[in-house]
């Protein structure tokens, strides 16, 4: 992720301060809270030090829609994953596990519903769908590289 990176509450992430109506936890809640759309990603997580992981936070927030880029600017999109080619040899099941695993490893806890939405994905075109998406927060997030990582992971 580019710390760097700037974030204003959606109007999703607005009703969820306002009313609590989608229950968000606590810890995300607490970092939802404090984007303002003028401190970056990185100031933000220099304000929260009890907060375990906060760039993986701010993923999962994003993808879950409940920030967005303070410019407007949405997530790039990216080619097919490589899983769409291997899902010739691998199940649906074994696509899914394998998903999980690198968004836990590259994310800990703040992936957790990203991996969430993958495993309850199904068909092989909804995982391509959420796969897409977790690519899209993983590039904006972690950076190309680690992006990539995880295409090889689902892939292989």
């Amino acid at each position: 992720m580019n710390p760097e990176q700037i974030f204003r509450k959606s109007p999703k992430g607005r009703e969820e301060i306002e009313k609590r109506t989608l229950r968000l936890e606590s810890r995300r809640r607490s970092l939802l809270i404090l984007v303002d759309g003028q401190l970056t990603a990185a100031e933000i997580a220099s304000k929260a030090p009890h907060l375990e992981n906060p760039m993986g936070m701010f993923q999962a927030l994003l993808s879950e829609g409940f920030i967005e880029h303070a410019d407007g600017s949405l997530p790039s999109t990216a080619p097919e994953p490589a899983a769409v080619s291997a899902s010739r040899t691998r199940s649906l099941e074994e696509l899914k596990r394998a998903a999980s695993r690198e968004i836990e490893r590259l994310l800990g806890p703040g992936g957790d519903a990203i991996a969430m939405k993958i495993e309850q994905c199904e068909t092989l075109e909804q995982f391509t769908s959420e796969a897409h998406k977790a690519r899209d927060a993983l590039a904006n997030f972690l950076g190309a590289r680690q992006a990539e990582a995880f295409w090889k992971a689902i892939g292989s």
